[in-house]
């Protein structure tokens, strides 16, 4: 990718920042969930015509990370490693980041906290998880709690 192009794109239309980090070679905050949004539509584009590099986003920060690399991913290859099947993983997720790993493939059991934005609440509600009626952590705990009262002893 031109990354010199994006970030003159950028700060000449948006108050954001763009950085590197040792994680990605194109990070940035927006100061505005709008601004993010619209920013993350163009990097997406671009990155369809990059070939294997995709934007990841939770709220206002965004990043560059390779297509073949997700939460969902990590959490499936983490399974793996454990030797623990989909059946008997949890995933809780509250933004967009977070829709990979909320798929029936890489966890059974599948949960979004009350603060969760409205796509997450709809993937979970769509694989039959549970939306929780607590915010964040409270909300994890909430489902971790109904799940684990729900498996027999």
């Amino acid at each position: 990718p031109d990354l010199p192009h994006l970030a003159r794109w950028i700060n000449d239309r948006y108050d954001a920042d763009v950085y590197q980090d040792p994680y990605s070679p194109f990070c940035l905050i927006a100061r505005r969930t709008a601004d993010a949004e619209a920013i993350c539509d163009y990097l997406a584009r671009y990155c369809r015509q990059a070939g294997d590099v995709q934007v990841v986003r939770n709220d206002v920060y965004a990043r560059f990370a390779h297509v073949g690399y997700s939460k969902g991913t990590a959490l499936a290859e983490i399974a793996s490693r454990l030797g623990v099947t989909a059946e008997e993983t949890f995933a809780a997720g509250d933004h967009v980041n977070d829709l990979p790993m909320l798929d029936l493939d890489v966890a059974a059991h599948l949960a979004a906290p009350a603060n969760a934005v409205p796509e997450v609440q709809a993937a979970v509600r769509e694989h039959g998880g549970y939306l929780c009626r607590r915010p964040c952590g409270h909300g994890v705990e909430e489902a971790l709690r109904r799940i684990l009262q729900a498996e027999p002893s």
